[in-house]
This record gives C-alpha cells, structure tokens and sequence, in this order.
C-alpha cells in the first residue's frame, strides 16, 4: 500500500524525525497528543493512463496535517517535511514515484487540541495503483 511506503519514507528521515520522532499517525492523532505530530491522509486517488489505455501511473493527493504547540513549531516541521517531499523522484519503499510537489498550504489553530495547525497538501504520482 502507498501510505505505508510513505510513512518509512518519512521516518527514514533524520531532520523530520528529530523534530516529531514516530509521530506521524494516518488519519487522526490519538486523544491529548504530544506535539509536534503529523496526521495524514488521502484526499483523492487519479488514475491517469497511458494512450493505450492502460493504467500505468496514479496521482494521489495527501493531506498532512502538522500540530505545533506555537506556529513556529508547526511550521519547522512542515518546512521539514516539504525538505523531504518536494521535487522527490525515486523509491519509496517498493513504491516507484515519478513526482511529487506541493500542491497548497494554509495555517490554522486547531482548539480541539488546542494547537497550531499547518494544513499542507502534496500531489504525488506513482507507478501502479
């Protein structure tokens, strides 16, 4: 599955994980999280084929979304973040990926957790499905 590759993808890194560690939950964080954390999630799924109608690659839209105790915390751990993702090319895991960029960012307060919040979406496109 791609998230999974993903998320060794991500924790593979040394700057990203120096900030959050294993924090990087799919979906939700669990109930009074400690901060810095990541959750993540698929928006949409784009199948694009080839001329013979085949499918041979996938777009994807994740959404991540970086909890800070202030916004400078959540914004050096999307800075990170964007320092792993953007422009990537190569594999994640089994997983090949021909592109990947930032799509859109916003930031937010989050009282639910009472934290910080950056908003951040990345197309990505991969071989398969």
């Amino acid at each position: 599955m791609f998230e999974e590759a993903l998320f060794s993808f991500l924790v593979a890194d040394t700057d990203l994980t120096a900030l959050v560690g294993q924090r990087i939950y799919p979906l939700l964080l669990p109930q009074q999280p400690t901060t810095p954390a990541i959750s993540y999630q698929r928006i949409s799924t784009t199948p694009l084929y080839a001329l013979n109608g085949n499918q041979q690659l996938t777009k994807v839209r994740i959404q991540f979304d970086i909890f800070g105790a202030t916004l400078a915390d959540a914004k050096s751990v999307a800075e990170a973040l964007h320092s792993r993702l953007d422009a990537y090319r190569g594999l994640m895991g089994s997983v090949q990926v021909g592109s990947v960029f930032r799509a859109s960012e916003m930031d937010l307060y989050d009282p639910s957790v009472e934290s910080f919040r950056v908003s951040t979406d990345y197309l990505i496109v991969f071989e398969g499905v």
